[in-house]
């Protein structure tokens, strides 16, 4: 039997919320580089082993 799980890593910060003076857009800066990794493992429950598989 084996567990399954991924997670993406970012090399950027993805802004979800912030507060701003009414009136006033909030600026963000954006630089035009938007590198990540997906991780995707496995584990085998019953021999411990652990695989992995970076795209």
């Amino acid at each position: 039997m084996f567990y399954v799980d991924e997670t993406h890593v970012r090399a950027y910060q993805a802004l979800r919320t912030t507060w701003a003076e009414v009136g006033n857009q909030k600026h963000v800066p954006s630089y035009g580089h938007h590198a990540h990794v997906s991780i995707f493992g496995a584990v085998d429950v019953q021999q411990g082993d652990v695989v992995f598989h970076r795209a």
